[in-house]
């Protein structure tokens, strides 16, 4: 009876000692993990402080996130100064992003609008994974992301408890597993590193506007535009140049006044400003012309964007001392170096190049 006894203790021993194995390699599994994780969030760290241009911060933070999260497609969004203006201004852009050549960044504009299902998950604040989202009820995916993307992770980035961003990764199976070992608070704290990466841009945007703008439309004037492109051409980073012309903008001027003219372009330059992301700048080039920098963003990327903002503006009405005036514009596109090797060249082949409305 003794052997016996002696025998099953012997037996439960064991399985007892093999459950703490068990135990032991998950802890040291999920320690493994969260070190690398760490070290991943350390070198975001860098990153963010070792850059001072915010698009470079942006575009860093998603090549460098990849080290952490397994993701198919990253974008990241600001719309702090688009929040009020939902209803005018339906969609923004990813001021940076990582996706399949077949994703432009037309497919990944994301809707601010009060009846977007997942734009009111975002404003709850809290960071939220869906891990099956073509069936999730809180958020909406569309077009060719619903093809590349079972998954994925929507992370406000807060400023003064206010949703001033997003951080959106979406995948498959690899980004399942990573939410599943439940890394939520590294997600919290990505988002908390960038939302100082926000606060930083706008201070030093404050300070430049109070020296650099046009005080009709607000807009940059030309010498920031020279002065921009030439660090661009130096340094050898690609960008892509918008050129916008005002249709018929004498006739405007002799029919209405000048006065309902300066209302026309401080009203052109606000949809501008409202539609173009948060690392794109306008200038007023002259008279009726404005440019649009779009830095390290190819062609057909920004023929996305501008062709959107001829739209808006061809909707929009304005009403200035009784008179109804609608606008339209045409545009043209040019990428440095594919299209010049100087601001003149660039501008040259964008209005070579003006498509009408």
């Amino acid at each position: 009876m003794a052997y016996k006894s002696s025998g099953i203790l012997g037996l439960v021993l064991v399985f007892v000692s093999l459950i703490v194995i068990q135990l032991c390699l998950a802890l040291y599994k999920k320690l493994k993990d969260r070190n690398s994780s760490i070290n991943g969030l350390l070198n975001i760290t860098r990153e963010l402080v070792r850059y001072g241009d915010f698009v470079d911060k942006s575009q860093h933070f998603v090549i460098n996130l990849k080290e952490i999260v397994p993701y198919t497609i990253c974008a990241i969004y600001t719309f702090e100064e688009k929040c009020s203006l939902e209803e005018t201004f339906e969609y923004v852009y990813p001021i940076a992003y990582s996706a399949p050549p077949s994703i432009d960044i037309g497919e990944l504009s994301f809707k601010i609008s009060n009846r977007s299902i997942t734009y009111n998950t975002v404003l709850e604040g809290k960071t939220y994974m869906s891990k099956d989202i073509k069936k999730d009820k809180k958020v909406k995916i569309s077009g060719k992301l619903e093809k590349c993307v079972n998954a994925g992770i929507f992370a406000p980035v807060l400023i003064d408890d206010e949703v001033a961003g997003l951080i959106m990764i979406g995948g498959g199976s690899d980004l399942l597993k990573f939410m599943d070992k439940g890394m939520e608070d590294v997600i919290n704290i990505l988002s908390n590193q960038f939302a100082l990466a926000i606060e930083n841009d706008m201070i030093y945007r404050k300070i430049k506007n109070e020296a650099e703008v046009d005080d009709l439309t607000g807009l940059y004037n030309r010498g920031v535009l020279k002065s921009e492109t030439q660090e661009y051409i130096k340094t050898g980073i690609p960008f892509s140049l918008v050129m916008i012309d005002i249709d018929d903008f004498k006739q405007i001027n002799d029919r209405f006044g000048h006065l309902i003219g300066d209302e026309v372009l401080r009203n052109i330059s606000k949809i501008i400003k409202m539609s173009i992301r948060k690392t794109d700048t306008a200038f007023r080039y002259g008279g009726e012309e404005i440019i649009i920098l779009f830095k390290n963003l190819k062609k057909d990327d920004a023929f996305v964007i501008s062709e959107r903002i001829r739209k808006s503006i061809e909707n929009s009405c304005i009403v200035a001392s009784g008179a109804y005036v609608r606008v339209t514009i045409s545009g043209g596109v040019s990428s440095y170096p594919d299209d010049g090797n100087t601001i003149s060249e660039l501008i040259g082949r964008a209005d070579d190049v003006l498509y009408k409305n």
